[in-house]
């Protein structure tokens, strides 16, 4: 069913995405790291997330 798999990668996608951005939130409200250090953590989660979803979409 590959309309399912599909909708189940969208939702591990979101999940990563919504963990991304607690940690992120975590790491500057706990003081460990800056909003600039924070925001390249994000910003790497999320490119990883994008290129594994672009490598998926080429099989």
């Amino acid at each position: 069913m590959p309309e399912r798999d599909s909708i189940q990668r969208e939702l591990i996608s979101l999940i990563l995405v919504i963990a991304s951005l607690s940690v992120g939130a975590t790491l500057v409200i706990t003081g460990t790291a800056t909003t600039t250090e924070a925001a390249g953590f994000i910003v790497t989660i999320l490119a990883a997330i994008g290129l594994s979803s672009h490598r998926r979409g080429r099989r």
